[in-house]
């Protein structure tokens, strides 16, 4: 793992000689490493050692950058991921008030008739076809008001439907994006593990 306690600027010096891990740590620990040759040393060995010192920090920081963009993909996926459940849990809200609403409806329905029925009791035949008849028109009345509020429910309803769709449209296609994105950091490992394999050895 990457040491963040470490300064941008922070070093390592070593002599060729030095133990091979320490160099190694060195080098994903500091920002720079040196390895110092001794009297009569190979010269050109240094040069391709520093080479391979410096393609290994390269693929390093790579790794680091790619990283930091897949966490903060996974950040989005998730924020996205809460959206849709926040939704989805609006939509079951606005159907249970849909389903209760409705059955209120229906019940306020059932006792207005049943007083209607009991003061029809109370007055003469032509008095009860005058009041059955604005009666009538009173439900037929709420009967398409009701109609009216059911087609507004139903429309609401379908728009939480396409919406749901949709994100669950985005979801899926940014959970392939995530996938394909550590996919690629995968392959970056493979590179750096192969890059530490050829500068052991370098390093024999």
């Amino acid at each position: 793992p990457m040491d963040y306690s470490i300064g941008i600027d922070s070093e390592g010096v070593f002599v060729h000689d030095d133990d091979p891990q320490d160099i190694l740590r060195s080098t994903y620990s500091n920002a720079y490493t040196y390895v110092c040759k001794s009297k009569g040393y190979n010269s050109a060995l240094v040069s391709s050692y520093k080479g391979v010192l410096a393609k290994v920090n390269g693929e390093k920081d790579k790794l680091a950058r790619e990283n930091k963009s897949l966490k903060a993909e996974i950040a989005s996926v998730k924020r996205q991921k809460s959206r849709f459940q926040f939704v989805l849990l609006l939509a079951l809200v606005v159907i249970a008030l849909g389903i209760g609403l409705w059955i209120l409806i229906d019940e306020l329905s059932w006792k207005n008739y049943e007083v209607w029925m009991k003061e029809e009791e109370n007055v003469s035949l032509s008095s009860a076809v005058d009041l059955r008849d604005q009666q009538i028109d009173s439900l037929n009345q709420r009967i398409t008001a009701l109609n009216k509020k059911i087609f507004s429910r139903d429309a609401s309803i379908a728009n939480l439907q396409s919406k749901l769709r949709q994100l669950d449209s985005t979801l899926t296609v940014t959970n392939a994006y995530v996938r394909s994105l550590r996919s690629d950091l995968e392959s970056e490992r493979e590179k750096r593990k192969a890059a530490e394999e050829e500068l052991a050895l370098i390093k024999r």
